[in-house]
């Protein structure tokens, strides 16, 4: 006996096949949601057996917070990162240099979330590659960004008053400053999600990280590629 065809209203065709019950075969891209309920709804009986599923029903409502920190103390208990570092170690080297955010905030703004965001996406792809990563974040601790908020927070209105203050004095408020900025950036990336070997992240100021600008400015010099030359920059007048 040869199959029976009929015409859905969807302009496809459908076969049914002798002997199949209730699944059609479709010869179009499209079927109608009667032939869909007719080919693919199963009675009770035919899960029995199966003593769980695979997956937890998910509600019509959801709290998005609350299944991001789900995911983080998931990450946190299966010591997660450290496992992708384990497993990674001693595989190609990918060289991802983090551009130091600057460690003068009280919060973390959307578009430094955005620009991290996708530091992080980079990363990761990375690591799923097999690439073996620094996972270094960089905070940027100098310049007029720091020194002029922490005037406002002394209350100091000029070069004179800074000396009055007392430079080092004035100097270690800065750094006190960075230090707090760079804690709540990284409270606000471990909340995003962000992956990092936070106890290893670099700042500006370090001693090392100052040496190493003199050596590399020492060698420009002896190449003769220092000048001194004029021109209007949008610097402090003071």
């Amino acid at each position: 006996m040869g199959a029976r065809r009929r015409a859905n209203s969807g302009g496809t065709t459908a076969s049914a096949v002798p002997g199949a019950g209730r699944r059609f075969l479709f010869e179009g891209s499209r079927a109608t949601s009667d032939s869909l309920a007719r080919s693919e709804v199963q009675s009770p009986s035919d899960n029995e057996g199966l003593s769980k599923t695979r997956f937890t029903p998910v509600g019509s409502s959801f709290d998005l917070p609350e299944l991001e920190h789900g995911v983080l103390e998931l990450w946190e208990r299966e010591h997660s990162f450290d496992a992708l570092r384990k497993q990674n170690a001693g595989g190609p080297r990918y060289s991802f240099i983090d551009g130091p955010i600057t460690a003068n905030v009280e919060a973390m703004g959307v578009h430094h979330a955005w620009g991290r965001t996708y530091k992080d996406l980079f990363q990761r792809y990375k690591a799923m590659q097999g690439h073996e990563l620094r996972w270094q974040s960089g905070f940027d601790c100098q310049g007029l960004w720091v020194e002029v908020q922490v005037e406002r927070e002394l209350n100091l209105n000029s070069k004179r008053d800074i000396e009055s203050y007392g430079i080092g004095r004035f100097s270690r408020a800065c750094r006190a400053r960075v230090d707090r900025s760079a804690a709540v950036i990284t409270k606000h990336d471990i909340r995003l999600g962000r992956w990092m070997d936070w106890d290893n992240s670099y700042y500006t100021y370090s001693d090392n990280n100052i040496s190493h600008i003199w050596h590399v400015l020492k060698l420009c010099h002896e190449k003769g590629w220092l000048y001194k030359g004029h021109r209007a920059m949008p610097w402090c007048a003071r």
